[in-house]
């Protein structure tokens, strides 16, 4: 088959393929949350002033929290930096390979095709080398991040906050019941790490954490059984919480609800398929641009062949 051909397909597709991580993509789109406007400094500078007091209360504490928040800021800032820039390339860079490629094929600027060559070995090498950074950091937050997970300045101080929602079965049950003790144990309660109680962004796709069926009746298991908490002190009316917290889960839950072996959480995404759209457009956006990295890869060695074909007057040899 012609070279030209071949290299006026993969760039159409490389082009393509771009513009669905475009609207797939989960920085960009806000799917993870609005990084675009994270400002990381605000860490660094809580840090250096907790650091010059002599005295302040939980103050190792509150220097771990404040490293913490600054390193998931800036990974997520890269990550929004990366995701924007090898979008950028990987579409501009690859229509103007197909668009030389086409005028090549179409017998234009036959002369010039040595300069395509050239121009999609180089092309092929910076988007291979962007959109392979872009991905590992991508998949890497898809993977170990918690979904929600943030730092939270509102009371003066830093403190972590994971969100609401915690990591469920298979069966979406948060707490079992221990006779013995009388009270519900979380499924997913770790002592030593709380981030173990929380649903990451790649769980998210699962049905557990999507609607169900049974939340629209007020006579299942699902909604009897659900976790519900008053707080006694509340004024009269005040509606309960449905979302546990990890330091609840330390002593185990109670009082015991009548015929409830298990406990639920009833969580907003019962009632709809958010999370597992966002899912399905993060793992999209991680699919495309891994062929993305492959199409980069053919890029640049069929440009390296086009230009190789070339003879010094611009004719490919038969």
């Amino acid at each position: 088959m012609d070279k030209t051909l071949i290299f006026l397909c993969i760039a159409s597709a490389l082009l393509i393929f771009s513009i669905i991580v475009v609207n797939t993509s989960p920085a960009i789109n806000g799917v993870a949350g609005e990084w675009r406007d994270l400002n990381c400094k605000r860490y660094s500078d809580y840090h250096d002033y907790i650091k010059k007091k002599d005295t302040y209360a939980n103050k190792d504490e509150h220097l771990k929290l404040s490293k913490e928040g600054r390193n998931l800021c800036k990974r997520r800032k890269a990550m929004y930096g990366l995701e924007y820039s090898s979008i950028v390339c990987d579409i501009v860079l690859g229509f103007f390979c197909a668009f030389l490629s086409l005028l090549h094929y179409l017998g234009v600027g036959k002369v010039f095709e040595k300069v395509t060559g050239i121009i999609g070995v180089a092309s092929g090498i910076i988007c291979f080398i962007l959109t392979l950074i872009y991905v590992i950091y991508s998949g890497y937050i898809f993977t170990n991040d918690n979904a929600g997970m943030d730092f939270d300045f509102s009371s003066g101080d830093i403190n972590k906050d994971y969100g609401d929602v915690p990591k469920l079965d298979k069966d979406g049950i948060f707490a079992k019941l221990d006779s013995t003790k009388n009270k519900y144990e979380c499924v997913y309660y770790d002592a030593n790490d709380e981030s173990k109680f929380y649903a990451k962004y790649n769980e998210l796709g699962q049905k557990r954490y999507n609607y169900n069926k049974d939340s629209i009746d007020s006579n299942s298991k699902l909604m009897k059984c659900r976790y519900k908490y008053i707080d006694p002190l509340a004024s009269p009316g005040t509606d309960p919480t449905y979302y546990p917290s990890y330091s609840l889960c330390a002593n185990g839950i109670t009082p015991v609800i009548s015929d409830c072996d298990v406990l639920y959480v009833y969580h907003d995404s019962l009632d709809g398929f958010e999370n597992k759209y966002n899912y399905d457009r993060w793992v999209t956006s991680i699919i495309f641009d891994s062929l993305n990295i492959a199409l980069s890869m053919g890029l640049a060695m069929f440009g390296f062949l086009l230009y190789k074909g070339s003879n010094s007057d611009g004719h490919t040899p038969v």
